[in-house]
């Protein structure tokens, strides 16, 4: 009776084993896919991740690791530099523009397809961390370099000024998760993207962002615009982040979109845009348009100059 109990149980689990081997045999990784959700991804972006996430053709299915994939890659394409041309009236014009890549997942196809789905960000934004040093920053809020005081001072990247403190490590975040800064500025480019203006278009529409001002009851955010003007929000610091979406549709809907008998100038002054908490009201109203607002009177408010 034992021997056969025995004899059973060896079967099965020698069948297993060949169930494994004929399965690691079968299942072999020979088609690899990277797919970028944005569309205005490099081109050259999916061959990079794919070199990067170090999956080896005709290797088993089973034993893929997408942790480690994922690791791989956003290690490799935190920061790369791809040259790119346009056309300018005329002109061909030549950039080196930076990207880092965010994985979003991994994903076995059986029977022999591997996709990699990943978000790639553009640079965007600038700030000067508390130590004094200057960093660049991906849409996502990643830093990808530290750069010189000059480059800071002429470059055409929206430069952020943060009420908390910043990182000062290239490929971590430059605030965490919950920082109120980096909250900020996602749903700031959130909100862009809806109404589609993309990464590499709003440093072209704005010029900076100041979170700093906080008078013991009211957040105050000020952007401004290539064109001159500015946008100023202000609510009361504990709705602030949860109706910022709606305070930057307000405001920036005003700027681009002025009705005919405003007098809003899109090269200048200030559009202020408030969130009152009378009657528990928690609608979102504009001051009139303050036309002789300044860069001076900005340094006076912001900046205590």
């Amino acid at each position: 009776m034992r021997n056969k109990k025995l004899i059973a149980l060896l079967s099965i689990v020698v069948s297993l084993v060949l169930v494994i081997i004929v399965c690691g045999a079968t299942f072999l990784v020979r088609d690899i896919q990277a797919y970028s959700y944005y569309v205005d991804s490099p081109a050259a972006f999916d061959k990079k991740v794919i070199a990067a996430s170090g999956i080896e053709k005709n290797s088993s299915m089973f034993f893929l690791d997408e942790t480690e994939v994922k690791k791989r890659v956003e290690d490799k394409c935190a920061d790369v530099v791809i040259v790119e041309r346009h056309e300018e009236g005329d002109e061909i014009i030549t950039e080196e523009n930076h990207y880092g890549a965010e994985v979003i997942n991994v994903e076995r196809k059986f029977p022999d397809k591997v996709s990699i789905n990943y978000i790639v960000y553009r640079e965007l934004f600038q700030y000067r961390s508390a130590s004094g040093d200057y960093y660049r920053c991906f849409a996502s809020g990643k830093v990808s370099r530290k750069v010189t005081a000059e480059d800071f001072a002429t470059s055409d990247f929206i430069t952020v000024r943060t009420k908390q403190t910043t990182a000062d490590k290239p490929k971590s975040y430059f605030q965490k998760s919950k920082g109120f800064d980096r909250m900020a500025m996602k749903t700031f480019i959130d909100y862009m993207h809806t109404v589609n203006v993309k990464d590499k278009q709003m440093p072209q529409r704005i010029a900076s962002i100041d979170l700093t001002r906080n008078d013991g009851m009211y957040q105050y955010m000020y952007i401004k615009t290539k064109d001159g003007c500015a946008i100023e929000i202000i609510a009361q610091e504990q709705y602030f982040l949860d109706k910022l979406d709606e305070l930057l549709h307000y405001g920036w809907s005003l700027f681009v979109d002025p009705s005919p008998d405003s007098d809003i100038n899109p090269s200048s002054g200030k559009i202020t845009v408030f969130l009152k908490d009378e009657n528990g009201s928690k609608k979102p109203s504009h001051e009139p348009f303050h036309s002789n607002y300044t860069d001076e009177d900005y340094e006076r408010d912001y900046l205590g100059a």
